[in-house]
């Protein structure tokens, strides 16, 4: 009997676990983990650097199609690159470790360091750095913009595009070559695609088209100016020829009538 009540009270008896409400990662006391902890300053800076991490992000995937990365997204990897150097420049004092040590080391995951080096490495990848406010990054959109705008002029007529925008084209594409190879992703891309275009939709090349009613025109010419020619050519041989057999006749004659007078002498 002793043991049976032993076994009632062990089998329902409410466990420790139940007692307690449910734990989770953000419902516990995180104050009592010292070194995982940052201080007010270094909290503060890591929420800067979020949110320009974030804004950077949103930013390159916004302008990524199509592409504009580098040109719309300066000022957000600017801002970023300031909020990382706050970071390794502060100081939490002496007997707490620096921000930089805190935030970026510590985790086992490097979540703050890796996605910082994850933003900078699209910025890198994208040969932002080529895409500055040069002479020569300006020049490239302007012949871009002639080229397009002289697309848009043509419309539909695709014949009369490839002929008249020829100049612009071979213009863009000419300092596109001349320009540090390969450039920043903005200038690559749009390049690509405005070739793409040039070569398989408008079906163009790089040498104006000529119209075939001037091509016929001046083929047609040239051949009537043949047919002209060696009609002439034969006329005037066969006036000579009529030429010369009168005046062969008439020299024959003469000389028959001078014969004839000496014999009669």
């Amino acid at each position: 009997m002793a043991l049976s009540l032993i076994l009632l009270v062990v089998l329902f008896a409410p466990s420790g676990s139940a007692q307690m409400d449910e734990a989770t990662c953000l419902s516990i006391d995180k104050s009592v983990l010292v070194y995982g902890t940052p201080s007010d300053e270094c909290r503060e800076l890591l929420e800067d650097l979020a949110t320009a991490c974030g804004e950077f992000i949103t930013c390159a995937l916004n302008n990524s199609k199509p592409m504009c990365l580098c040109e719309a997204c300066l000022h957000e990897y600017e801002v970023l690159n300031e909020t990382h150097s706050n970071i390794l420049e502060n100081s939490s004092g002496k007997s707490s470790p620096r921000c930089k040590d805190l935030l970026f080391r510590g985790d086992g995951v490097g979540v703050v360091k890796n996605s910082y080096d994850f933003a900078v490495s699209l910025w890198e990848r994208a040969r932002c750095r080529l895409c500055n406010n040069s002479e020569v990054v300006n020049e490239f959109y302007q012949r871009l913009q002639r080229t397009l705008h002289c697309w848009e002029k043509n419309g539909e007529n695709y014949a009369a595009l490839c002929n008249n925008c020829c100049n612009a084209y071979r213009n863009l594409s000419a300092h596109y070559e001349r320009m540090h190879q390969p450039p920043c992703a903005d200038i690559r891309i749009h390049m690509l695609y405005t070739k793409q275009q040039w070569m398989y939709k408008y079906n163009c090349s790089n040498e104006p088209k000529k119209d075939l009613t001037v091509v016929v025109a001046i083929a047609g010419g040239f051949v009537t100016s043949i047919v002209l020619f060696y009609g002439g050519v034969y006329l005037y041989g066969y006036i000579e020829e009529k030429k010369e057999k009168r005046i062969y006749t008439g020299i024959r004659g003469c000389l028959e009538i001078h014969t004839h007078a000496h014999r009669c002498a």
